[in-house]
């Protein structure tokens, strides 16, 4: 049922929408939380979420770096950050139900491999709610907490990866079954 339903909504009038949204969060939110963060710190900072992993020692570098205004500036950033997954979620499990919608059939069991971003969004909001934690602890960090965190950083960047591969790999196979129907239909024109 549910499966069905996705497949109908995976067309371009939804992801599109989806898409420019995700574009106002990466390139207007969190970019302006960004900038002020740099600017605060004196310098370029990278934030927890966008690292593979990080030690006690990372965040406790970062936090110092950012100080007191910055990581007021930060808790607003992963505040708003727990609103994105709900766009980017949806759109990447729309694309992939795209592509796959061309590539198989309809009644495949492959359909379950849209669900992949869903890992994203759950492990993003563990992550999201560690990072909330730790910048209220602060500076009386749990080295637990920060190896948590790390570890959530790193299954949901290990599921982003799969994701865009998967959707690559999606795009390639379509490609490919498309260009191929193109030469055949002109091979049937031609004669």
């Amino acid at each position: 049922m549910m499966i069905k339903l996705l497949i109908k909504l995976s067309s371009w009038k939804y992801i599109i929408p989806l898409f420019i949204l995700v574009c106002v969060f990466v390139f207007y939110v969190f970019s302006g939380f960004q900038s002020v963060m740099n600017e605060l710190s004196g310098e370029k900072v990278v934030i927890l979420d966008v690292r593979f992993s990080y030690s006690i020692n990372d965040v406790i570098l970062f936090f110092d770096t950012l100080g007191d205004t910055g990581l007021k500036v930060y808790r607003n950033m992963i505040v708003a950050d727990m609103m994105f997954p709900i766009v980017y979620g949806p759109l990447l499990i729309l694309f992939i139900c795209l592509f796959l919608k061309k590539v198989i059939k309809s009644n495949s069991k492959f359909f379950w491999l849209m669900f992949i971003p869903l890992f994203i969004m759950i492990f993003d909001y563990f992550e999201n709610i560690n990072t909330l934690s730790l910048i209220n602890s602060f500076p009386n960090l749990s080295k637990q907490d920060v190896i948590w965190g790390s570890l959530m950083s790193t299954v949901k960047h290990i599921f982003t990866i799969i994701s865009i591969g998967l959707l690559i790999a999606l795009f390639t196979v379509n490609l490919r079954k498309t260009i191929i129907n193109r030469q055949k239909t002109s091979i049937k024109t031609d004669k």
